[in-house]
């Protein structure tokens, strides 16, 4: 049962969260997702067209069909709103930081997957999530890829497509991380699950699209005011909920124009922060995955 609350939102901000409670919520579960023909797949760029959304797949070399290493892991990656699997790529770098995952500390690269919106303005729809996770079920059954280490990110719109994969299925992956969104609805089913989740929350001071407000709501209730006040006094931190784990990183990256601080830090597209950002956002995401995977294994 999703929880009212009561936070200052701009316009944009709440056409995001009405969008990603929608994502939350029990709908139509709609028609299966028939695995798309990848047993054989090789390594390089692939794109697969699917119903509902396409999807560009990297392998790495070491993770193709019948490559006969050690199983790789996955990583999925959700665009925003008007964007595409080539430009969420081009902010977080993450099919070439997912091929030199091993230099990260990983035990294997990751077969990295952009999945790609149908909808108008690229917007992704209610049940997209459902398809997303059965592609990603696919992937791991016919490349022999390793189930244990998956893990899904996002970014805007694309952060609330973690948060309702989240809200639905919370041991679906290894790790969640949601940047610049998704937070509002995390913080409405955080407290429904006993699933044991690993959670990354990446978001800018001054975000102009989704505020700021919103996010240190969400600080206060899963930290408590005493480790909230230092969590935002020095822009990261960890704090625990439930069986929810909560590494939070602010930033103060900005952009002009209608984005502003709804940017990504070391993106090289036009989400990408051109001012004020301390940490690369691929390489953020890349280090917890390699840690959450560390903290499943015990």
């Amino acid at each position: 049962m999703l929880r009212p609350r009561s936070r200052p939102m701009t316009a944009t901000g709440l056409v995001l969260v009405a969008v990603g409670l929608a994502a939350c919520q029990e709908g139509e579960a709609g028609p299966a997702l028939a695995c798309p023909d990848v047993a054989g797949l090789g390594a390089g760029l692939h794109r697969l067209e699917l119903a509902g959304f396409d999807a560009t797949v990297s392998v790495p070399e070491s993770c193709a069909a019948g490559g006969g290493g050690p199983a790789c892991g996955l990583i999925v990656e959700a665009h925003g709103a008007s964007m595409s699997a080539d430009k969420m790529d081009s902010e977080t770098n993450m099919r070439q930081l997912g091929a030199q995952a091993p230099a990260h500390g990983a035990a294997t690269p990751y077969v990295v997957v952009h999945p790609e919106a149908h909808g108008p303005g690229a917007q992704w729809q209610q049940g997209d999530e459902r398809g997303v996770l059965a592609l990603a079920d696919c992937l791991i059954a016919d490349l022999g890829l390793d189930g244990t280490r998956r893990h899904m990110a996002g970014y805007s719109l694309g952060g609330y497509m973690v948060a309702g994969t989240y809200c639905q299925a919370a041991g679906a992956y290894t790790s969640f991380a949601a940047m610049a969104g998704g937070v509002d609805v995390i913080q409405q089913c955080m407290d429904d699950t006993d699933t044991p989740t690993r959670l990354l929350y990446i978001h800018g001071r001054g975000d102009r699209m989704v505020p700021f407000a919103a996010v240190k709501a969400f600080i206060a209730e899963v930290a408590g005011d005493a480790q909230a006040a230092a969590i935002l006094a020095q822009g990261q931190g960890r704090a625990r909920f439930g069986a929810l784990d909560v590494d939070i990183r602010l930033h103060d990256g900005d952009r002009p124009g209608l984005v502003g601080g709804h940017c990504l830090p070391g993106g090289s597209g036009f989400a990408g922060c051109t001012e004020g950002a301390d940490f690369d956002v691929g390489e953020t995401l890349l280090d917890f995955f390699i840690a959450a995977e560390a903290d499943a294994a015990g």
